[in-house]
């Protein structure tokens, strides 16, 4: 069933299990919950649908040289982040999950562990798992085909090839709403906030949760699980403001390690020295979301991160067009809306851009100096509001971008489709100051091995408390370059079945 929060009577609500945030995280941890026979609820800050109430708890602090809205790039109602994703999905890279720091450790599971759930996922979002691995876009993409030479088996650069959720599939809320709202098992609880957790104080067990709506009621709520899913920065903010034991608050990872995936346009440019496939819109996939990545054997001897290379043809537009013309860039990919005319010249055949443009997104690295901490504001429920420092771009994330543009360089010039120039923007560095609007955010309770890594161990359990599970971008170690949505479900798809088999 479905309630607001204000409609509840003042007493004590009891439930095995209950999930903090509604967004991709928390439904899918409730999908894996919603045919056994276990009572649980479902917490969300907002409303069923957005408003500026809501939305304004989101507000804080952004104070490091890199910018973050933190108010517009976060959705406060039932379905959270699921509503403004844009559906690009692909699974980690199985050597991801291999990879060790020593400073940091690494990824505590291995891809075998959530292949299952990455299959499973796709089901839930409407992807076809098996087009991941095949061979397909070498015919199908259009830069695949148009720079055909870039992504031979033996050469520098490899093509990463994605998927996109369907716009009915990839809002969890469309596929699970009515099941939840009329479920005898379940409570969905809007207008719900997180004020605090109640813990026993000897046995590291959280034995009730405190939560307010936007006016002022509050009510406690006893659960033997709890499931925090409220994001990457709700979740560390939720726990640091909290009066939990200082063995969790002081864990040093705890909002450490924050990550993105920051893009950078106009990285370079490629000018062609001669007339390349000119594709089809018979033999093209249109939607089909591609890019370019140098391989693993060549990043690891570069010693660089992982990247996305997205290639956009600079054309000059008459005037007709020129109002209907615009290109998008974020970190995985270069999507080009045009006019029909527009497009029929480009796809047809009719424009044949000698200069086309490389726009380059990385991989962040995790490091503590980019942090989440507690500022001295306090929002309307008497919190304090978050503070985010995101430091400018490391040594390593910068190289990354250049080895980017120089291994497209190496192909043109070993294949003899053109030149390829560093931009001016890159060789200064200036480049780096670009505002970044992908608006991925992960890493601020990382899981890992043990406490000395991370905040949470491989099935998400958090090291300092024995009922406290936690879920999404936030526990991921490493950042990927792939959009994190996919395997946030995979992996909450993964912890709802761990929690069964616990409960």
């Amino acid at each position: 069933m479905h309630k607001d929060l204000n409609d509840l009577n003042d007493e004590l609500f009891d439930f095995e299990v209950c999930i903090i945030g509604s967004g991709p995280a928390g439904l899918a941890v409730a999908s894996k919950l919603i045919h056994e026979n276990i009572k649980f609820a479902i917490l969300e800050s907002g409303d069923i649908s957005p408003n500026q109430k809501h939305q304004e708890l989101n507000k804080g602090f952004s104070s490091g040289k890199r910018k973050l809205d933190l108010v517009n790039s976060r959705l406060r109602c039932f379905g959270g982040a699921g509503k403004l994703w844009a559906g690009v999905c692909r699974p980690f890279d199985t050597s991801e999950f291999e990879k060790v720091d020593s400073a940091y450790g690494g990824w505590p599971i291995l891809f075998s562990d959530l292949e299952k759930f990455y299959k499973e996922a796709s089901s839930i979002l409407g992807l076809n798992y098996d087009k991941f691995f095949n061979q397909d876009w070498r015919d199908e993409a259009y830069l695949a085909v148009k720079f055909k030479g870039f992504a031979k088996t033996d050469g520098i650069l490899r093509g990463v090839n994605y998927q996109r959720s369907p716009l009915q599939k990839r809002d969890l809320t469309n596929q699970y709403k009515d099941i939840f709202f009329k479920s005898k098992n379940c409570t969905v609880i809007t207008n719900a906030t997180v004020v605090d957790f109640v813990d026993s104080k000897k046995n590291n067990f959280i034995e009730k949760v405190l939560i307010k709506s936007i006016s002022g009621k509050q009510v406690y709520l006893n659960a033997k699980t709890f499931v925090l899913c409220a994001g990457a920065i709700e979740n560390p903010r939720i726990l640091l403001d909290s009066s939990l034991n200082e063995d969790v608050r002081s864990n040093k990872f705890l909002g450490s390690c924050f990550m993105s995936h920051p893009a950078f346009t106009d990285s370079g440019s490629l000018i062609l020295n001669k007339n390349l496939i000119k594709p089809t819109l018979k033999n093209i996939d249109l939607k089909r979301d591609f890019g370019f990545e140098m391989n693993f054997k060549e990043r690891e001897k570069s010693l660089i991160l992982r990247h996305n290379i997205s290639i956009r043809p600079s054309l000059n537009i008459n005037n007709k067009d020129s109002n209907q013309f615009s290109i998008i860039t974020d970190n995985i990919r270069s999507l080009v809306i045009f006019s029909k005319r527009v497009k029929r010249k480009l796809f047809g055949g009719e424009i044949n851009a000698k200069k086309w443009i490389l726009d380059i997104a990385v991989e962040q690295e995790p490091r503590t100096e980019n942090f989440i901490k507690l500022s001295n504001t306090k929002d309307t429920h008497g919190k304090r509001q978050v503070e985010i420092f995101w430091d400018s771009m490391s040594s390593k994330e910068m190289k990354t971008v250049l080895e980017a543009v120089k291994a497209v360089g190496r192909e043109s010039m070993l294949n003899g489709v053109g030149i390829t120039k560093v931009s001016d923007s890159l060789l200064s560095k200036e480049i780096f100051t670009q505002d970044d609007a992908i608006n991925h955010h992960i890493g601020t309770t990382r899981m890992a091995t043990s406490s000395k890594f991370g905040v949470v161990d491989s099935n998400l359990k958090c090291f300092a408390l024995n009922n406290l599970y936690i879920s999404g971008s936030s526990v991921f170690p490493t950042s990927s370059i792939v959009n994190p949505t996919f395997s946030i479900v995979a992996l909450s798809l993964r912890l709802g079945e761990h929690i069964v088999s616990q409960v």
